[in-house]
């Protein structure tokens, strides 16, 4: 992460996730944005894992619609995203990695999802 890029962080609040943000943050003037569910991970997030900006997606007003709110911010598109998905089911992967690479201004994604399967979802943004 380079000083001044903006990071997606992914479950903000898990261990990985906060330590994530808190790397970008001693990179300089990053903008992190976590996401995650629920109000507690949503303070675990922005306390511990030093995310600027936190989007609960459990928030009945923002839901699914999350990516959206990520755009809303960052309209352009953030510059990374750290994405975790070894503890959830395929469906709820690809849906997640196809919300990532929306949320994206370029590829730059960090993910344990191999490249092929990233691949096809970065030519279907919009």
């Amino acid at each position: 992460v380079k000083r001044g890029e903006v990071v997606l962080v992914w479950a903000g609040e898990g261990g990985t996730g906060r330590s994530v943000g808190q790397r970008a943050k001693k990179s300089g003037d990053s903008l992190v944005i976590g996401n995650c569910g629920g109000q507690e991970k949503a303070n675990l997030a922005k306390e511990v894992g030093k995310c600027d900006i936190v989007i609960d997606y459990k928030d009945a007003a923002i839901g699914n619609n999350w990516p959206e709110e990520v755009r809303k911010i960052c309209p352009e598109g953030v510059n990374v995203v750290y994405l975790s998905l070894i503890h959830i089911s395929e469906p709820t992967r690809l849906l997640s990695i196809s919300y990532a690479v929306f949320c994206l201004k370029k590829k730059n994604i960090i993910t344990n999802i191999p490249q092929d399967i990233i691949e096809r979802y970065v030519d279907k943004r919009p």
